[in-house]
């Protein structure tokens, strides 16, 4: 099995442009970027793509780090995790873990208030 074999995209597609229309090509993608940052940015064929199957360009950028949500949602799920098991052990439930415990769930709401506002930050500005 050849290396082409063993792409996901293993099919390619060659095709000739006019300069002018290379450079329509080119500009398109760049403004179609809207992050500086460019780890998120769409490749050119990322963006070819999606461009060449829907006609259009779907890129979701978000203010909060997917990353670092990960970590904490993790981590705030191992607390509550072992609260619930020392609660289920000793068939008690402290104050301070009660309190421990809204601690760990106010946090988690304001994550959802950030992903909240974003989302409805990014659907204003597409109307």
């Amino acid at each position: 099995m050849s290396e082409k074999d063993n792409r996901r995209n293993s099919r390619q597609i060659h095709l000739r442009v006019t300069p002018e229309v290379w450079q329509e090509i080119q500009e398109l993608y760049k403004r179609t970027q809207m992050t500086e940052d460019p780890e998120r940015a769409l490749t050119f064929n990322e963006w070819a793509t999606q461009m060449l199957r829907w006609g259009h360009v779907e890129q979701i950028v978000v203010a909060i780090d997917p990353i670092s949500i990960r970590k904490t949602l993790g981590e705030i799920g191992n607390n509550i995790n072992q609260i619930a098991h020392v609660a289920n052990a000793t068939q008690s439930f402290s104050e301070p873990q009660a309190r421990q415990l809204q601690e760990q769930f106010g946090r988690l709401w304001d994550f959802f208030l950030l992903l909240n506002d974003d989302y409805n930050d990014i659907k204003a500005t597409r109307k």
